[in-house]
């Protein structure tokens, strides 16, 4: 029988060098998690435990290498281990039995808070899938303002005064509809931070004014298409010579001030009836404001020429070279 051979690495048929997770038993209390991993509710850590009762505990946490004060942070496994701590009892928490993966240590830093997210983000993304609160909170833990503001305003919008939804946060701040790759991978620098701060206050109005309901209210799907068609024309603006960024700032205000306007004599009338309403009754009529992206489009775009035919179509001024 051939000796056994321990390595960390292997050579793939190519030549390259793949290293190999190192398994070893060590204690539970040798163990803990990163405080930079999101939070899970209790649910869904209860389903675990009801799994490892079941089915017993036949993994490993993947962990970080062992630090200074001579413990294993959590990479991946951090639902199974706070399930381990409830079902353990103490005098087991010592015992050096429980089995961890740990990560090779050139490609694996638990210092640098940038490796660590970004691991965190690619083992745990395909368990629970992650949101983009998810996202957002872990790299708002950096130094990356543009993270920082949007974390605020989702715990404000969303969770505080629930008007918004974080993916309307993400919009608000990057004018995309969806995917938001740049925000999952930490690269998000933000965009035009006055246009941003102007979209927010507008759409926390009309969302405050009329609530997002389907019946009556600013629902988030035009509210979407909205914010990512009001983007697309800040963003063509700025290919035209308005004579300086503040009279570009007041013909987009102006823009905004003539929506809200605009909603006020489509939205107003149907919102008070809704008002009256049983909650489960289909509301008469349909609903004005568009659900398909496209409509949405030419719907915004007939708001933006009544507008120009009262001020100037910005298209008419020169273009900046």
């Amino acid at each position: 029988m051939d000796k056994l051979v321990h390595q960390d690495f292997f050579i793939t048929k190519d030549g390259t060098e793949i290293k190999i997770a190192q398994v070893k038993y060590v204690s539970l209390n040798q163990i803990q998690i990163k405080p930079e991993n999101r939070e899970h509710k209790r649910k869904n850590v209860l389903k675990m435990i009801e799994k490892i009762t079941k089915m017993q505990f036949i993994d490993t946490l993947k962990v970080f290498p062992e630090n200074s004060k001579g413990i294993y942070e959590v990479a991946e496994g951090n639902r199974r281990m706070e399930s381990l701590m409830s079902l353990c009892r103490d005098e087991d928490k010592d015992l050096p039995i429980w089995p961890v993966s740990i990560l090779p240590e050139s490609h694996y830093d638990a210092d640098d808070i940038d490796n660590v997210i970004q691991t965190l983000s690619d083992f745990n993304k395909d368990n629970i899938g992650w949101n983009m609160y998810d996202y957002v909170s872990r790299w708002a833990k950096t130094t990356r303002k543009v993270y920082q503001n949007m974390i605020k305003d989702m715990n404000k919008f969303v969770g505080q005064q629930e008007l918004l939804t974080n993916v309307l946060v993400c919009s608000i701040y990057t004018g995309q509809k969806s995917n938001y790759v740049k925000v999952k991978d930490g690269s998000f620098k933000g965009r035009d931070e006055q246009y941003t701060n102007l979209i927010k206050e507008y759409v926390v109005d009309w969302v405050s004014t009329y609530g997002s309901g389907k019946k009556a209210g600013f629902f988030p799907t035009y509210n979407q298409n909205t914010i990512v068609w009001l983007w697309s024309l800040i963003d063509e603006m700025k290919t035209y010579d308005f004579g300086s960024e503040n009279d570009r700032y007041d013909y987009v205000t102006g823009l905004l001030e003539h929506m809200t306007e605009w909603y006020d004599m489509e939205l107003n009338l149907r919102y008070q009836k809704s008002l009256s309403l049983p909650k489960n009754a289909v509301m008469p009529g349909q609903h004005p404001l568009p659900t398909d992206h496209k409509d949405a489009v030419e719907y915004n775009d007939t708001i933006y020429q009544l507008y120009s035919s009262k001020e100037h179509d910005f298209r008419k001024l020169p273009k900046l070279k």
